[in-house]
């Protein structure tokens, strides 16, 4: 069977077995309860006043701290208006900015993994035009990379024996929030609401 599927801004074909089981939201499967449009600001700044596990952001952060917000590339979409980068990311600057961090002490990552770096225009799309001027003009917008190994932090191996590097930017801040994702090391991690 082939099958095409969402796949960053645009569709991947693929040729799959016949028996292949495929769920589509709303198609095949009923949608996933979902936030009102209305409520997403109100329930994402709830979710980040109230993370699971940890303190909140305002508690974490002082003056002087060293964030890093870490986002995921295009290739997880979230391009539209309502994407919970273009919405968390912004509240989550509201909460370092009231705890006394300046934008100055403020990086933002795109991150891409092995994938290869996001341009110019795409991290605009992701971001939206406020945070994009805010940061990409003082180079506080930057993807992450694997290969520069000047700006990645060996934390030795998995049991398996594959090495483990992370990225520095990453490792060294005050608080890293990572849009998006659960948990990070040595990180204060904030998840999607």
């Amino acid at each position: 069977m082939k099958l095409s599927f969402e796949y960053g801004a645009g569709l991947m074909a693929a040729e799959l077995p016949d028996n292949t089981d495929v769920f589509i939201p709303g198609e095949t499967v009923a949608d996933p309860p979902c936030i009102p449009e209305d409520q997403l600001v109100e329930k994402t700044l709830e979710s980040i006043r109230n993370p699971m596990g940890m303190e909140p952001l305002s508690k974490l952060a002082h003056k002087g701290s060293k964030v890093t917000i870490i986002f995921p590339d295009r290739v997880k979409g979230g391009e539209q208006p309502t994407s919970h980068r273009k919405i968390s990311i912004k509240l989550i600057l509201k909460e370092l900015y009231g705890a006394g961090v300046e934008k100055k002490d403020i990086l933002l990552i795109c991150s891409n993994g092995l994938h290869r770096k996001n341009t110019e225009t795409e991290i605009h799309n992701i971001l939206g035009d406020e945070l994009f001027h805010e940061f990409w003009h003082t180079h506080q917008i930057i993807n992450h990379d694997s290969e520069d190994y000047e700006h990645l932090v060996d934390l030795g191996t998995t049991d398996r024996g594959d090495p483990v590097l992370m990225n520095k930017y990453v490792y060294d801040p005050t608080a890293a929030t990572p849009e998006g994702i659960s948990t990070a090391p040595r990180a204060s991690p904030i998840g999607d609401p």
